[in-house]
């Protein structure tokens, strides 16, 4: 357990305060909204591309993780301001943007995996994963198109990630 369970507590008022002006509206959105302030379990492996690109650092090739919503926007949160109308619309660029990388390297490293092990995911298994990233990779560029893009880079690291366990 103290190799596995740790505790990490990431708070920013400005996050806060976003989450909260966003609840305005319909109830699905304050719903949401509601989950921000709502404690959260981050799987290990998705500890190490998460610090990698807050510090701006190569993601360790070995890895499988992605990179959490809500702990990227309390990590720029500081981008939140009231006087800013396009900061959201830019952090949902930035986030998509780091799961492209992530999803870049963690494919990188499942081709060489595969290449040096023979394939151990099948031919339909692979197929359908590399089919996940390319339709994420062609995603496109405007605001929901970025959110959309982050979702379709999120379910190809998801899929990636109990494929790789599987084996």
């Amino acid at each position: 357990p103290e190799e596995t369970d740790s505790f990490l507590f990431a708070y920013h008022p400005r996050a806060a305060a976003a989450a909260a002006d966003r609840s305005r509206g319909d109830a699905r959105r304050r719903e949401r909204a509601a989950d921000v302030f709502a404690f959260e379990t981050m799987p290990q492996i998705d500890f190490a591309p998460t610090l990698s690109l807050l510090l701006g650092v190569p993601i360790p090739f070995g890895n499988l993780g992605s990179v959490p919503r809500r702990l990227w926007e309390v990590a720029h949160a500081r981008e939140l301001s009231d006087e800013e109308i396009h900061a959201e619309a830019r952090l949902d660029a930035r986030y998509s943007g780091a799961l492209r990388v992530t999803a870049a390297q963690v494919r990188r490293y499942l081709a060489r995996y595969a290449s040096q092990a023979g394939n151990p995911f099948g031919a339909a298994d692979w197929a359908a994963l590399e089919d996940l990233y390319e339709t994420a990779a062609s995603s496109g560029a405007s605001a929901d198109g970025e959110r959309e893009t982050a979702e379709r880079f999120s379910r190809y690291l998801r899929r990636a990630a109990h494929l790789a366990r599987a084996r």
